[in-house]
């Protein structure tokens, strides 16, 4: 869009090379009003080539055999000027640019594809070669604070990781090419709910991979949460992949579908060794696509039809400590959506005299109620300096995630050892019993999320 690039011969034909090899990325670094911010940004660029070096370990691409040339920019000001008639052995520039006057505060990057390759008889023709991404200064500082430096770099490369999916393919204008076809708009119903229109993946290579995940041969495609630009998977299906819009989960991984999704672009190879931690959903059939997160059980109460992946409780004001989904982390059932902030179509009734008006999940799970390290914030004075602690955690790296923009971080490493708890790498969440004098308001206390090395063997 902005950009010309250099073609490889005289006949204006960009070429590429006959095999698919690592994908090659450029990254350019660039500031923006950023000299009264406090950031480490040797941290954020170690982040960011940490994030690009797992990116071109698992994308492969047909390179370009003569690299890429910047020959010409507009709309960009004088920003990228420095780097005009510039030569690139690259098959992907990004340029990431630190920016502390971003026009939202509440957005962590924008994103902008500008350029193309743009030869119609090529077939990566449409692949995105030449990106920018702005990242937002004051929102990572206020994000970062009180985080170990190990852990703010996991955390970056995670993001910027997300990031890079987005330029590869992770688009509207991409997928909704009529020479890719990947993506279509469908009304999705699920029982207890009026319906609504979505944009669904049906990527052959995706879609069988889905199916043998969910278990559900009928499946037609995989739901994105909403009509953007950049798009986004559902996590009311999808809750712990790279490519929800939900990041900050505490069991995200790349899953075969992210990566399947890639393939069936017919630009890239992709090495699916990454997904075998994602946990959400998997082998519950058809029934955890078509069927509402909750139900009535023979009580006449509501519970959660999946209780791996969904929760419940009746009171908003008591806690359940509980393990994630994925296992990665011990937390609580979020619930802390009212019900006059639930859209109407997404509100439940399950009987003339039955309804669910109370303890409703966040929006981006369709107010389905999910495990989470972040604690409704009503408990955080009762609980912050003491039951919180035992209750709460990512077992990998020992924090807590409170609200993006108002973030409540302890570092739980100098916790743990008092509980008897490993956190590292290896460790997983499991109910245990060992602990049982410390309650929470409402929670028995015989059995307690812990984490604990887990190994793992045939």
């Amino acid at each position: 869009r902005f950009f010309n690039t250099s073609p490889n011969d005289a006949s204006n034909k960009r070429k590429l090379q006959n095999d698919f090899e690592p994908i090659r990325i450029k990254t350019i670094y660039l500031r923006t009003f950023t000299n009264l911010v406090d950031l480490d940004y040797d941290l954020v660029n170690d982040s960011i080539e940490k994030a690009v070096n797992y990116i071109e370990e698992l994308v492969s691409v047909k390179r370009l055999t003569a690299g890429i040339t910047i020959v010409d920019s507009d709309n960009q000001g004088t920003l990228l000027n420095a780097y005009m008639n510039t030569h690139h052995d690259a098959d992907l520039i990004i340029f990431f640019n630190a920016n502390y006057k971003m026009a939202n505060d509440a957005d962590i990057s924008t994103l902008s594809i500008l350029r193309k390759l743009n030869d119609a008889s090529n077939p990566n023709h449409g692949r995105p070669i030449i990106t920018l991404l702005d990242y937002n200064v004051r929102f990572l500082t206020v994000y970062l604070q009180g985080t170990s430096s190990d852990n703010q770099k996991k955390i970056l490369t995670y993001r910027f990781m997300h990031e890079i999916f987005h330029f590869l393919g992770f688009e509207k204008s991409i997928l909704s090419d009529r020479r890719i076809n990947i993506l279509d708009t469908t009304t999705i119903k699920r029982v207890n709910s009026n319906g609504k229109l979505k944009y669904i993946a049906k990527g052959t290579i995706m879609l069988r991979k889905a199916r043998d995940y969910f278990n559900c041969q009928s499946l037609v495609g995989l739901e994105f949460e909403a009509n953007e630009q950049f798009l986004h998977w559902d996590s009311r299906l999808l809750l712990g992949d790279i490519m929800t819009s939900n990041i900050y989960y505490p069991d995200n991984v790349i899953s075969d579908f992210t990566l399947a999704l890639l393939e069936d672009l017919g630009w890239y190879k992709v090495k699916y060794y990454t997904g075998g931690l994602m946990r959400f959903g998997k082998h519950k059939g058809c029934q955890f696509i078509e069927n509402d997160c909750v139900k009535l059980n023979a009580n006449d109460q509501i519970s959660p039809s999946f209780s791996n992946e969904f929760c419940f409780q009746e009171s908003n004001t008591e806690v359940y400590g509980t393990c994630s989904p994925g296992r990665q982390s011990k937390g609580y059932c979020l619930q802390k959506t009212v019900y006059s902030s639930v859209e109407n179509d997404m509100r439940r009734t399950f009987s003339s005299s039955k309804e669910w008006t109370t303890n409703y999940g966040p929006k981006i799970t369709e107010y389905c109620p999910i495990t989470s390290e972040t604690i409704v914030d009503i408990f955080y004075d009762d609980i912050e300096g003491t039951n919180m602690r035992y209750y709460s955690g990512n077992c990998k790296i020992g924090s807590i995630y409170g609200d993006e923009m108002q973030p409540k971080k302890i570092d739980y490493t100098s916790l743990s050892e008092d509980f008897g708890e490993i956190l590292g790498e290896n460790s997983f969440c499991g109910l245990s019993s060992i602990f049982t004098k410390t309650k929470v308001s409402g929670y028995d206390g015989n059995l307690r999320p812990t984490c604990y090395i887990m190994i793992c063997s045939e």
